[in-house]
């Protein structure tokens, strides 16, 4: 779901959205009826702020809950009664440096994308095909130039059989796939013993970001290093 860059923001003395959490509002004030005609007609979201601690006026929290309208329903004398559902926590006040965090990452990571791409590239075409565990590694071989063979699973979550590996064989063996990649939390047994007979490396790859000793950043370069070193002879 794409989050909007600007959204309104209803000021309430006692509330908390938290995110997956559900709100029931009762909408009768004649700037937020107009507030949720906006919204039910683009994204159906609006941000809740608690209003400051001792503040007289009117004024927000620095840190409001995004939600999404679930439910709504229109009253004859123009006030809604609606379920909101919270989606995330914003902070306006620090979203400058946000941005400027996001648009630093975003550098790093197209620039590593974009060299890894080339890398991968640089393999001999043989060295550039895998067989996979799960049908879970689309987005990384499209990035990395790569071609799947096939999966060891013979569906999404079914556990190999004998009849399905034995289509695999040929498969690999006709192509001379050089590795069976897997993240580490499926069972090896198959990708070993398939990886024997196909003369093939079963590469593990780490299944997520050890958070918060590794970033997001230092995750992807594991992996890729990782499955590269998996494709060499």
């Amino acid at each position: 779901m794409k989050l909007p860059r600007e959204i309104p923001v209803m000021t309430l003395p006692n509330a908390t959205l938290f995110p997956q959490a559900f709100l029931p509002l009762h909408i009768f004030e004649p700037r937020y009826r107009r507030m949720l005609a906006d919204v039910l007609h683009s994204n159906r979201m609006f941000a809740v702020a608690m209003q400051r601690p001792g503040s007289t006026r009117e004024t927000p929290a620095p840190v409001a809950g995004l939600g999404l309208i679930r439910a709504s329903v229109g009253q004859r004398d123009g006030t809604s009664h609606l379920v909101l559902q919270g989606l995330a926590r914003v902070d306006a006040a620090n979203a400058l440096i946000y941005q400027q965090n996001a648009a630093a990452l975003a550098h790093k990571l197209d620039a590593f994308a974009a060299a890894e791409a080339g890398r991968f590239a640089q393999l001999p075409p043989a060295r550039r095909s895998l067989v996979a565990y799960h049908d879970s590694l689309l987005y990384l071989v499209d990035w990395l130039g790569l071609h799947q063979v096939a999966t060891l699973e013979p569906r999404p979550g079914i556990a190999p059989n004998p009849q399905h590996v034995a289509e695999v064989l040929p498969l690999m063996t006709n192509a001379a796939v050089p590795a069976i990649a897997q993240e580490e939390f499926y069972p090896q047994n198959t990708g070993k013993t398939v990886g024997q007979l196909a003369h093939a490396k079963l590469v593990v790859l780490p299944g997520g970001a050890r958070f918060p000793t590794e970033s997001y950043l230092d995750h992807v370069k594991a992996l890729a290093q990782t499955l590269y070193a998996g494709l060499q002879p």
